[in-house]
Parts: C-alpha cells; structure tokens; sequence
C-alpha cells in the first residue's frame, strides 16, 4: 500500500484516502495545488474527492463556478452549486432549464426571487417543486407579500398552500378559509387535509 499522500489518495484503502486527504491539506499550497490538479482527472470519484477535500479545508481559490457550468459529472456540478450557495453567491443562473435537475434544485436554496421561485412551483420536475416550497416555507417575509388568490396557476397555489404549512405560522393558517373555497379541488382538498393533520 503506499504511504505518499499523493499516491495513496487514489487506494482503494478507505482509511488510507483518508490519511492522505489530511495530509495533503496539512502539506499547504503543494497539497492543495495537487489536489486542484485532479479536477481534470477522468475519474469522477477522483473529482469529487479532491473537491470535497477542498471544501472541507475552507480553501478559496477553487474555481467553483468553472466546475459547476463544466464538469461533465452532474452530481459534481451539483456539489459545486451548493458550495457556492453555502458561500452566499448568487447561483440564480442554475435555475435556468438548460442545467440539469440536480444542479437546478441544488441552486434553489438561495434564491430572493419570488417571481422565479413561483415559475419553479409549477415546473415539470417534482423535487424542483419540492425545492421550491421547502425555500418559500424559509422565506415567511418573502411568503407573506404573495397573493395566493391572484395567482392563475393551480400548482402555484398548492405551493404556496405547501409553503405555508411546512412553515407553520398564524400568518398561514389564517389563509386557511380562502383555500378552502379555492376553485381548484386539489387545492381545497390539501387545505382540508392540512386541517385534519394539524387539528385546525
């Protein structure tokens, strides 16, 4: 089994990798320029691992947003996004539909943009939905400037019906009445099956 980092981040020895990993972030600059370096490797697990690496050891030279628009793996782009999300950038860009779904739902966790997160409430793919909601639920300033009524798309209305369940304040229930006599009857029957769940 090898011993040096650099040839021993790439054993099939689990604990080894881990050794190694360690040390290349304790080596400094080498280490980490080496591990910068297999972001071109052919290897995805490779990838992956040196950028986890990297992220785990805070390092701030990584061209994350080249890696999220480039990386030919999707779950690596969608490492990349939510890196860049957990770092505060705006990665609104990644919404758009020529990424993929898991860099789109990844890129939905910092989104400010009502009018965007409302398109993504009634898009096709159902975690992007999902993600949507679980955002608006997070976002009660931002929920309470919408007007459910107003809105013409009935998936929208069961997203924000959703969002405002999952965030479970008065504000919310007091729309209750109105979702119940909504014309949609998918959407009165989640407003009565909220009810009965919550004991409303």
């Amino acid at each position: 089994r090898p011993h040096e980092p650099c040839q021993a981040f790439f054993s099939a020895h689990r604990p080894l990798r881990e050794a190694a990993r360690r040390e290349l972030l304790a080596a400094g600059d080498s280490g980490r320029e080496f591990l910068r370096r297999q972001f071109t490797h052919p290897d995805p697990r490779v990838r992956a691992a040196a950028l986890t690496v990297l992220l785990d050891g805070t390092d701030c030279t990584i061209d994350l947003n080249g890696v999220a628009e480039k990386d030919p793996q999707t779950a690596i782009r969608a490492m990349a996004v939510h890196a860049l999300a957990a770092q505060g950038n705006d990665v609104s860009r990644f919404t758009d539909a020529k990424h993929p779904a898991a860099v789109r739902t990844e890129a939905v966790a910092s989104l400010k943009d009502s009018q965007l997160l409302l398109t993504l409430l009634s898009d096709k793919d159902p975690y992007l939905r999902h993600a949507a909601v679980r955002r608006l639920a997070h976002l009660p300033e931002l929920l309470d400037t919408i007007d459910c009524e107003s809105l013409a798309d009935a998936q929208q209305r069961i997203g924000l019906l959703l969002a405002h369940r999952e965030n479970g304040r008065p504000e919310g229930v007091r729309r209750v009445p109105s979702l119940l006599a909504d014309p949609d009857e998918d959407v009165r029957f989640l407003a009565v099956k909220w009810i009965a769940d919550h004991k409303l």
